[in-house]
Parts: structure tokens; sequence; C-alpha cells
């Protein structure tokens, strides 16, 4: 398959990305070369050849899935509080809130470990550069 300017362009203002004028000619030659080795790779005769789940010959260990943050959500915090970013815990569960105490609530774990480690960021169409930095 051939990969011309045209199609480039097509395809660019499909993706609603924007691709420099004098990038065109060597992506274009980039993509064909690409699709020229794909027809390659689908030429061969595979039929006797098992599919993989992993490139090792060995079968995938499973692990059981444990949210690990490190325990380093307050030296962050810390760290880019002295260099003038400030950020701050995200949230307190309300349910743990003195004044939310007596109103039915759900446990749920996924929360509790979420508001031990999220960060909240500065954001806001406002930053100016000099904020930025």
């Amino acid at each position: 398959m051939s990969i011309d300017k045209d199609k480039i362009k097509h395809i660019s203002k499909l993706a609603r990305i924007s691709v420099e004028e004098k990038k065109i000619d060597g992506l274009a030659k980039d993509l064909s070369s690409i699709f020229k080795f794909i027809e390659q790779l689908n030429e061969l005769n595979t039929d006797k050849v098992e599919p993989l789940s992993s490139i090792l010959n060995t079968p995938l260990r499973l692990r059981k899935d444990e949210v690990n943050d490190g325990k380093i959500r307050d030296k962050i915090l810390k760290y880019m509080n002295k260099r003038g970013i400030r950020s701050r815990p995200v949230w307190q569960l309300l349910h743990t809130i003195k004044v939310f105490t007596k109103y039915p609530h759900m446990e749920i774990k996924k929360a509790k470990i979420l508001e031990k480690t999220i960060i909240n960021l500065p954001s806001s169409p406002h930053i100016n550069i000099d904020e930025k930095r």
C-alpha cells in the first residue's frame, strides 16, 4: 500500500491533527514503508504457529492486584509546596467529618485508599506563565 500526500492530509483531517507541510513527504514515506512491511508479514504462512500470550516460553505469573502508593504522598506534597506549587490532599471523606458522622454512609474500601493517596494539583485557565514555572 502506498501512502501519498493526499492520503496523509485526509487522514490528518479525519484525526483532527495538524501536520506541517514540510513533514508530509517524510511521513508518507515512513507510513508507506510500515504498510509494506505489514503486507510482507501478511504473506507469511502461520497456519501451524500457535498463538502466544507472551514472547517468553513461560506461563504468565498471576499476582494479587493491590494498590501500593509507596507511602510517599506526604513527601511529594512537602516537596511541591517548598517549590511554590500549591498542592494538597484531595479530600476528606464526608462521613469522617464530625458534622456528618450521624448520617448513613457506605464503607467503600477504594474511597479510603484514594483519600490517602491522591494529590490535588493546581489547575485553572487563569494560571499565568510565571505561576507555571
